[in-house]
């Protein structure tokens, strides 16, 4: 079992199925999914959520999962350079 596997299921306490961790922040699971189970808290002043965890799990089939960030959005400028969004 992969040490980040290990680490997604002491957080969430439900046993994962499979580990997608290894391809990275994705926005969609292997099996089609795109709903996460993933931990997360509140701003207390705004009432919206203030950050969450960038490890979790998929909802329909219990992969371990890497979750995105607006960080990992990223393009080619015309020179052909890795640009951030």
């Amino acid at each position: 079992m992969s040490d980040r596997k290990a680490a997604i299921e002491s957080v969430y306490h439900v046993p994962c199925k499979e580990d997608h961790t290894d391809f990275g922040p994705i926005m969609d699971c292997l099996c089609g999914s795109s709903m996460f189970i993933l931990g997360a808290w509140f701003d207390p002043d705004t009432r919206e959520i203030g950050g969450y965890l960038l490890e979790g799990q998929c909802m329909q089939c219990g992969a371990a999962v890497r979750l995105p960030t607006p960080a990992d959005q990223v393009f080619l400028d015309d020179e052909g350079e890795v640009r951030h969004l």
